[in-house]
């Protein structure tokens, strides 16, 4: 038995994929996808349990782990009717397992202990190459780094303020796509002008004013308390701005207007 377990695991693709065994392509290229694909044809699909699409022959064929276990459950069967065969040729009635069909319960035993052994590594490389694609997203900044955007090699932003930015195909326009960002579908040159603009904008107003009042009366300035974040408005995708003043909103709307 020992032995028939060395010898699949070194003709196994998954083990030893220098062995030239024609799936050697899915295991060597790290994919998730053609790995998976491997693992399907060992336990089989979900659209048809215990089976996989066979492309080369066109058709649905048994996977190989249930395809063994059915044929390990079946053995015992084989060897009452082996034992029959005895009695009615008036031998004597057998006491052990014919050699022949011990041989093949070793031979299957092992092949569904080495193709167990496969899924394991497969699930587990898979997990691993799937976080290699997808990285950990960048750490969200705080609000006075907001404005800190990073670009990939060829110059396209990447993120913004710590949030992912991609195309947005409909509206053809570079967004901040990330769930984590209360933000997440606001275009990037609005996030800008409405956002980190309006911040600024309202932000020194309130210095100014403080600075003002402090001449004004003559008393020590107090400090300014800083603006709230804008909220967005998701359904109608328009920017709110609690507390702002009345100058600081019209330059923003203007700088809406004019970029729209």
């Amino acid at each position: 038995m020992n032995q028939l377990i060395a010898r699949y695991r070194k003709e196994s693709p998954v083990f030893n994929p220098q062995a030239g065994n024609v799936y050697k392509p899915f295991i060597l290229s790290g994919d998730p996808a053609s790995m998976q694909s491997y693992l399907v044809q060992l336990v089989g699909g979900t659209k048809q349990p215990g089976e996989f699409y066979n492309t080369d022959k066109n058709r649905w064929e048994p996977a190989m782990i249930p395809m063994l276990e059915a044929a390990l459950e079946s053995i015992p069967e084989k060897f009452e009717r082996a034992k029959q065969d005895e009695m009615n040729r008036r031998n004597p009635p057998l006491t052990a397992m014919p050699s022949r069909l011990a041989e093949e319960k070793d031979r299957m035993e092992a092949q569904l202990q080495i193709a167990k052994e496969e899924v394991g590594f497969l699930e587990k490389e898979i997990e691993a190459a799937k976080k290699k694609k997808d990285p950990e997203p960048p750490a969200i900044l705080p609000r006075k780094q907001w404005n800190t955007v990073k670009f990939n090699k060829e110059g396209v932003m990447q993120s913004i303020a710590g949030w992912k930015v991609a195309e947005d195909k409909g509206k053809k326009l570079l967004c901040i796509q990330d769930a984590r960002s209360l933000f997440d579908g606001l275009p990037v040159w609005k996030f800008k002008s409405g956002v980190l603009r309006a911040i600024e904008l309202e932000s020194s107003y309130r210095r100014r004013k403080a600075i003002r009042e402090e001449v004004e009366t003559g008393k020590p300035r107090q400090p300014f308390k800083a603006p709230a974040t804008p909220i967005y408005d998701h359904k109608s995708g328009t920017l709110k701005y609690p507390g702002y003043s009345e100058k600081v909103l019209e330059k923003i709307n203007k700088t809406i207007q004019d970029e729209t």
